[in-house]
């Protein structure tokens, strides 16, 4: 009886190690999620920038809700929103998010995109709000209008979608922390976004994590549901294979008192 009980709790113990073990693997690290956000101090922060924007009164704010709540709550699309993607996000401009572009709005995708070239890793650019510093080897060379360029191709570049244009940045570290020290870097940037036509500046926080509490609260309401629709099938049939074959012990241990 207490050694059924051992096996029994053997079981429900690795069941619980598996399912942390998965959750570990597959949830972004903290590091990754701060990477890129005005909230991280880090070299790879945006903290510094967002507080250079805030001292010259531009009309920016933190955006913590989905995008498609933003979608719901503007309506005049003079909208730039700015993306800044950490060290190993993916991403990929969605058939919703061009709609929402060609009615006039303004997307930044700052990331590393573009074609790995023979540019040096380090270069220095001369523009009208000072050197910039960019530190990628990747530039674009498809017949995109470039803003910034050199002789391996665009390192900044727009994309012109009906009334409003996608902006595209070879790196994501244009503006972080780590170039507080470059201002032109810092000035180079919050013009690009200033002079994109739009009457407010929204930073995507949702895609680093970070959630207002009327998200959250909206969110958490259907986290049953989201959490089987987001799970992977692998995850989803490792688990119920580690349930099924607890049901198939305790269902034979079962069998066995009942013959004693």
């Amino acid at each position: 009886m207490i050694k059924s009980r051992r096996k029994l709790w053997l079981f429900v113990g690795l069941f619980f190690s598996v399912i942390i073990l998965l959750t570990l693997l597959v949830a972004p690290s903290r590091n990754q999620l701060m990477s890129g956000s005005t909230f991280g101090v880090a070299p790879d922060g945006y903290a510094a920038w967002y507080e250079f924007m805030q001292e010259r009164n531009a009309p920016i704010e933190r955006w913590q809700k989905s995008f498609k709540t933003l979608q719901q709550n503007y309506s005049d699309n003079s909208i730039t929103l700015l993306r800044v993607y950490g060290k190993s996000a993916q991403f990929a401009v969605s058939k919703t998010e061009r709609e929402w572009v060609k009615k006039g709005n303004t997307l930044v995708n700052l990331a590393f995109q573009g074609r790995v070239t023979e540019a040096p890793f380090s270069t220095s650019h001369e523009t009208d709000f000072g050197a910039v510093k960019i530190e990628t080897t990747r530039r674009n060379t498809d017949s995109f209008k470039a803003i910034l360029k050199d002789d391996f191709g665009a390192i900044i570049w727009q994309e012109k979608q009906s009334e409003g244009k996608i902006i595209y940045v070879t790196t994501p570290y244009l503006a972080a922390n780590a170039y507080k020290l470059s201002p032109g870097n810092y000035d180079f940037l919050a013009n690009l976004l200033e002079s994109s036509g739009g009457n407010k500046i929204l930073v995507d926080e949702y895609i680093h994590g970070y959630k207002d509490k009327e998200t959250q609260e909206i969110e958490e309401t259907s986290n049953v549901f989201a959490y089987l629709l987001n799970t992977t099938l692998l995850i989803i049939l490792i688990q119920g294979l580690v349930i099924v074959l607890i049901l198939i012990f305790v269902y034979n241990n079962t069998l066995e008192k009942k013959k004693i």
